[in-house]
């Protein structure tokens, strides 16, 4: 229910898609990567915030970093590297 206040946000997002890539970019190297295209999202907050999700590949590594962005101040979120390594379990 707290997210019903999310479809009230009508504005837009105070950091651009071309601004949320390079962040994204920023936070997880200062080498070269290969970025896909940021999403506007709601992160389910206790107060909703809109985010940036972004893929980022680093170039020199096998990594798929997944960043998420609030999309109004370019605070870094969430960052995780998607990639297994090795067999799963179960």
């Amino acid at each position: 229910p707290h997210m019903e206040s999310a479809v009230s946000i009508t504005a837009l997002p105070m950091v651009s898609q071309g601004e949320a890539k390079e962040i994204a970019a920023r936070a997880v190297s200062s080498g070269s990567v290969q970025t896909g295209d940021a999403q506007l999202h709601f992160y389910p907050s206790e107060s909703p915030r809109r985010v940036w999700q972004v893929m980022v590949w680093p170039d020199q590594v096998s990594a798929a970093w997944e960043v998420l962005l609030d999309a109004d101040s370019g605070e870094l979120i969430f960052l995780i590297n998607r990639v297994r390594y090795g067999p799963g379990k179960g």
